[in-house]
């Protein structure tokens, strides 16, 4: 559990540190109603608490986890609309720009302060949409990538992928296209890998998760779970190593935990960046698997793999990040 307890420390790492923010904040703003009334500072200071109120919240739910998943139910950040996303974010630059206009208004202004206030007040905002329309484009750029695991037979012609993620790089992928044998799947050859990090693909289909993984010295393995037999997930979209101990914080790994509520479960590790975030394939596979309960598990069969790298999922001797084990989910659901 080392590695679990890392993680989980740095998420409540984040936790207190926003929390303490959005405390000071709110005292600040208390503060100065209490000693001005409803003066320009303190419409301002009430401006910024609400500007950084929907920030603080998201920052709470990025970490969720359940033992009995229920269709439609919990993770309520990542089942959130994009019409709904608009908004906040809308809103959040509304909210910026009115504390601005109000400081045009005071005794202080410049409009030299009245620039630098409008690009601080831009930053939030912009670097949100720029995030969500780059994890976006990437995450099609990862999709569109799988040719070679349909040559290979890894991937059925008849499924469709609906989101995928992986931390293979692009040139592994162009290199895996050119190859003569596509029945072999090698990343280790071609991914400039110093730390020998475990290598992971998820896709998701209309009815499977789609698991992928290989380790230094080992053969590409990969298996297969229905999305109705998904009972135990765990995200960790935000854990910090390090944070105040140097000019920009550290982030650990982003991670995923699954489980089928029958003492099996993995966990995969992914890197997080601007433009490698697990968020928009994690809404996804919420949606899918949602969808996958409505429809009920019917007459799906699931296809027939040949192929000599898969092993069926209550079979796979480890998929994971690591040998250790998400203890929680160890206990099976009912």
């Amino acid at each position: 559990m080392k590695r679990f307890n890392k993680i989980s420390f740095g998420e409540w790492r984040g936790y207190l540190f926003f929390s303490i923010l959005w405390l000071v904040i709110l005292l600040f703003t208390i503060l100065v109603g209490y000693r001005q009334g409803l003066s320009n500072l303190f419409i301002l200071m009430l401006i910024i608490l609400l500007a950084y109120s929907p920030s603080y919240f998201c920052n709470l739910m990025l970490n969720p986890r359940t033992r009995h998943y229920q269709p439609r139910r919990g993770f309520g950040y990542y089942r959130l609309s994009n019409k709904t996303n608009s908004i906040l974010l809308y809103m959040s630059y509304a909210l910026n720009l009115l504390a601005l206009m109000l400081f045009f208004f005071s005794s202080v202004f410049s409009w030299w302060m009245l620039l630098i206030g409008l690009a601080v007040a831009s930053v939030v905002p912009l670097n949100t949409y720029i995030q969500i329309i780059t994890t976006r484009r990437e995450m099609k750029r990862r999709m569109q990538r799988l040719t070679p695991l349909y040559s290979s037979r890894i991937l059925m012609r008849e499924e469709v992928i609906l989101a995928a993620h992986s931390n293979v790089s692009g040139h592994t992928w162009s290199m895996l296209e050119q190859s003569p044998s596509y029945r072999s799947i090698n990343w280790m050859q071609y991914e400039n890998n110093p730390e020998d990090t475990p290598l992971h693909l998820l896709a998701v289909t209309e009815h499977e998760l789609i698991m992928c993984t290989q380790k230094k010295g080992k053969a590409f393995i990969f298996s297969t779970i229905p999305l109705t037999e998904i009972r135990q997930l765990y995200v960790s979209s935000l854990s910090y190593e390090e944070i105040l101990t140097s000019s920009m914080p550290k982030l650990n790994n982003e991670m995923l935990v699954i489980g089928n509520g029958n003492y099996r479960q993995y966990h995969f590790e992914f890197p997080k960046g601007l433009n490698h975030t697990i968020r928009p394939f994690v809404t996804q596979l919420l949606l899918c698997i949602d969808e996958a309960h409505r429809r009920g598990s019917g007459n799906y069969v699931s296809p027939e793999r040949k192929h000599s790298a898969y092993v069926p999922f209550e079979q796979v001797p480890m998929l994971s990040s690591t040998d250790e084990i998400y203890l929680p989910f160890m206990k099976p659901s009912r």
